[in-house]
């Protein structure tokens, strides 16, 4: 019979060779052969059933009863229907989280990422788990150009009204902007 796990194993781990990744070539995620237990690096995960086990992402497992966020259980989000939908944001079917994090606020049915740290729907522009304040979904953008300056890419954003740093408002005339934005690269 083959099972979900062994439809998802991949090479042998070279330190244990009792144990095989799980999906990517060097992931966080084994499984012992011999005990038949799934490991998060060193953890054995407990009730995580091999047969009906899908790997979400290199951070997140689940089951057919429970997710796991690096080995640790997330009895709070239902493994029903729970997708990565890209940039660390996450969904479940009755919510989005943000890595482990709920995005409250979030509507399902609109939720769209924008970036690694960027999301919006109807109503709300999101950097994260936190809802932007006073951000217009409408006219929301990313400004791409300054990430080149920063090591953090895609921290800076406007919309019709605000300019903003991650979920900050900054409320400075350009030249202001400019003098901050020097003053920023010198960090």
């Amino acid at each position: 019979m083959i099972t979900n796990i062994d439809k998802i194993l991949g090479q042998y781990c070279p330190e244990n060779h009792n144990k095989r990744y799980i999906g990517n070539k060097h992931g966080p995620y084994c499984y012992d052969t011999n005990n038949h237990m799934i490991y998060y690096i060193d953890t054995k995960i407990n009730w995580l059933n091999p047969n009906t086990v899908e790997l979400i992402n290199d951070q997140f497992i689940k089951d057919s009863q429970w997710v796991y966020w690096r080995g640790i259980l997330l009895d709070w989000i239902n493994p029903k229907e729970f997708q990565d939908l890209g940039g660390g944001y996450l969904r479940d079917i009755n919510s989005i989280y943000f890595n482990t994090k709920k995005v409250e606020w979030a509507d399902l049915k609109s939720f769209s990422v924008l970036t690694d740290e960027y999301a919006k729907d109807t109503y709300s522009v999101f950097w994260e788990w936190r809802k932007i304040e006073w951000a217009d979904p409408k006219t929301f953008e990313i400004l791409e150009h300054l990430a080149s300056m920063f090591d953090d890419s895609y921290t800076f954003s406007r919309d019709a009204y605000h300019i903003y740093f991650k979920d900050e408002i900054k409320n400075f005339e350009d030249e202001d902007f400019d003098k901050w934005l020097m003053e920023k690269d010198k960090k």
